[in-house]
């Protein structure tokens, strides 16, 4: 018996109506999605509801995949069950006596007020600092500090690699190790996940050196939470009395894996003083995270060995605050004469974007030093895109021609200094654990700022011809990726 024709032709069309509504109800609950959890960030939301609704089935994916900052409730829940334990050893810890503050700028004093809100550590007197930006300085004072622990070693690190530096690096830890020194070792699962399948982390691991993953990632994983959150701090604490962070991995400065936008430039803080405990504190967190074991931080080992004032800032997915960006806000709001702020990847948002360019035209001198290559074509496209407004309002832009400058420094009126991990974009923002250290010294500052400067001495000048020059293509290309910029 022959098919209906009409039958087939109603069956075809209630098809149609069914594939149809589908569509239509992926892309509207799809876009109601992203308005619901984006309502507080309409220039986050406007990119990813364009992209449920021109790609419904696969833009609601990609949404849920990369557009969420979910930790996952399980990982969220341990995370600050560690946070709760490392705040109840607080009153232990403020027992222990530290030199009094001395006088402070009244616009230091609000930044760190801010900061205390965005759960810093307070403000910790009596700091030797000192900073590098030489790439054979960094690692001999890695080395030495190393070779002189008499009973831990702590450190976090986003890359280590197996190279001459990392080599160098396990050399030291394994001597250590043999004089009897605890050695702990935290690498992140995707920065690191080459050195993860190297002989040289099996070799540490038979030294007796306690390394772990930092958030491993899976398929398995990816159903509950991200799979791209990082932990991107930089953290070596040796006896609970001498610390380092910034932005310098355990690599070297020629990274072989990159080596077409080598040397990495990078800047490295060194500190002796109760703000080492802060450090420490980070570390201690992380480990607990990964481990469920209790590192011993002891503030008392942290003896005073300077003036300098620093505080501590670690942020990450489980702070809904953004802090890293509200403190550069907030040190943008307070500059009268001048801001210097390296990063190698800039694609802050716009009010970021609009506060910068607020502090130009107020008088205040604001310079922005940035690679002339990035090894990321995508965010270095964003980042070109940006510029123009900063051009507008008289802001000097520099493009570092002699490598790839990977230093993230900030520095306000000679006063204020920020040297952090995080980088000038969402992901540092919201996405990356990171970790920065304010230092409310003149001096310091004063050390700080030359390093800038030679930064600067070295760099072209990024100026409106420059921007008038470029081609259609390549302004196609940077408003495609600016469009994608809240995104990055």
């Amino acid at each position: 018996m022959a098919p209906d024709p009409s039958a087939l032709s109603n069956l075809t069309a209630l098809s149609g109506f069914l594939v149809g509504a589908l569509d239509l109800a992926l892309r509207l609950g799809g876009a109601s999605l992203v308005l619901l959890r984006r309502s507080t960030q309409p220039a986050r939301a406007v990119p990813w509801m364009l992209v449920v609704l021109a790609i419904p089935f696969f833009g609601l994916a990609m949404y849920l995949v990369f557009g969420e900052s979910s930790f996952g409730f399980a990982r969220r829940r341990r995370y600050m069950k560690s946070v709760e334990w490392l705040k109840s050893q607080a009153p232990a810890w403020d027992t222990v006596t530290t030199p009094p503050l001395p006088p402070m700028d009244q616009h230091d004093v609000q930044v760190a007020a801010a900061a205390l809100t965005l759960d810093a550590a307070p403000i910790r007197g009596g700091n030797a600092v000192e900073v590098t930006s030489d790439g054979t300085v960094m690692e001999s004072w890695s080395i030495e500090a190393i070779r002189q622990a008499r009973e831990s070693i702590d450190l976090t690190t986003y890359i280590f690699e197996d190279d001459r530096c990392g080599q160098a690096v396990a050399k030291a830890l394994a001597e250590a190790r043999g004089r009897g020194v605890r050695c702990r070792a935290l690498v992140d699962g995707f920065g690191s996940s080459r050195f993860v399948r190297s002989p040289l982390f099996s070799q540490m691991k038979r030294d007796g050196i306690e390394l772990r993953i930092a958030l491993p990632g899976s398929l398995l994983r990816g159903l509950f939470h991200r799979i791209d959150m990082r932990n991107h701090r930089k953290v070596l604490v040796v006896d609970g009395a001498l610390g380092f962070t910034g932005s310098r991995n355990f690599v070297a400065p020629e990274f072989l894996a990159k080596k077409d936008y080598a040397p990495w430039v990078d800047c490295l803080l060194r500190v002796r003083g109760p703000a080492v405990a802060d450090l420490h504190r980070v570390f201690a967190v992380d480990w607990n995270f990964e481990t469920g074991e209790v590192v011993d931080v002891n503030p008392a080992r942290a003896v005073a060995a300077g003036t300098a004032p620093v505080q501590v800032l670690p942020t990450g997915p489980t702070f809904d605050s953004e802090a890293v960006a509200q403190l550069l806000h907030a040190a943008v709001q307070v500059a009268r004469h001048e801001i210097v702020l390296t990063t190698p990847y800039f694609v802050p948002d716009s009010a970021f974007i609009r506060g910068l360019a607020v502090a130009s035209r107020r008088g205040v001198a604001v310079q922005l030093v940035i690679p002339e290559r990035n090894d990321s074509r995508l965010v270095a496209l964003a980042s070109r895109a940006l510029l123009g407004p900063l051009l507008d309002a008289g802001i000097q832009i520099w493009e570092f021609p002699d490598g790839l400058l990977h230093a993230k420094t900030v520095t306000v009126d000679g006063v204020l200094s920020i040297i952090t991990s995080a980088n000038l974009d969402r992901r540092s923002f919201e996405l990356n654990f990171e970790v920065t250290a304010a230092i409310y010294d003149n001096e310091s500052t004063t050390s700080i700022r030359a390093m800038q400067q030679r930064w600067i001495d070295v760099s072209h000048r990024f100026v409106r011809a420059n921007w008038d020059r470029r081609g259609k293509w390549e302004r196609y290309q940077e408003g495609l990726a600016g469009l994608l910029a809240p995104l990055l």
